[in-house]
């Protein structure tokens, strides 16, 4: 009855996926509590999860992808903010997280073999990077062609960093990125406005149309 009333509560403030989240929380704290054999039941058993409606997923075109990295290069490539660009670019070109890009140290990165180790992320909460990614596993990206060029003349310029993206060698916030140079990016370009994440759409998308393996792509 308590959590019926959570749930209640919560549905006048929040979508219902966020409201799954927070039932999802307290049933792996009552089954912690289970396996430590401080409690005998879980009270969610009878609690039932609410309906969420898929949302479409936003992607751009190649057209629209290809306009907006142009506009980025033009603006960005060569200057004190280089770094912008070339998020851009390894978002669309390997599908990365936003958290996995902003963890991402050069000693990950390896050219002779055209391949990136994707092994931890930047927690959008604590704005801690965790040595781990989100699936908690390791896995390895490639570099192509477009990339290549571009993200080894940026590492040979800053052969002293540790991170790949950073702001006076500290971390670089995701709500900064967003805030000051995303929204503006996209707005300018003049292509849809998407969110940041839905690069990585973008990249999946195209894979896929292009005869991709959805094995491969997971």
């Amino acid at each position: 009855q308590l959590i019926d009333a959570f749930v209640a509560k919560l549905r006048s403030k929040m979508s219902s996926a966020s409201v799954n989240r927070r039932l999802e929380l307290i049933r792996a704290i009552f089954n912690y509590h289970i396996r430590r054999r401080n409690v005998l039941y879980n009270p969610m058993d009878g609690v039932a999860f609410l309906k969420v409606d898929p949302k479409p997923i936003c992607f751009w075109t190649l057209e629209e992808a290809r306009t907006f990295l142009e506009h980025a290069r033009n603006k960005y490539a060569g200057g004190e903010r280089e770094n912008v660009f070339l998020l851009y670019l390894l978002a669309l070109n390997t599908g990365m997280r936003l958290g996995e890009m902003l963890g991402l140290k050069w000693s990950a990165v390896d050219f002779q073999n055209r391949l990136i180790t994707v092994c931890r992320t930047l927690c959008h909460h604590t704005y801690v990077v965790r040595e781990t990614t989100k699936g908690r596993r390791i896995r390895h990206v490639p570099i192509g062609e477009a990339l290549m060029g571009p993200f080894k003349a940026f590492r040979d310029a800053h052969r002293g960093d540790e991170w790949v993206f950073h702001i006076g060698g500290h971390v670089w916030d995701q709500n900064n990125l967003r805030n000051r140079f995303w929204s503006e990016d996209v707005k300018e370009s003049g292509v849809t406005r998407i969110r940041i994440h839905d690069m990585r759409h973008t990249y999946a998308s195209h894979f896929m149309m292009n005869g991709g393996d959805v094995f491969k792509l997971q």
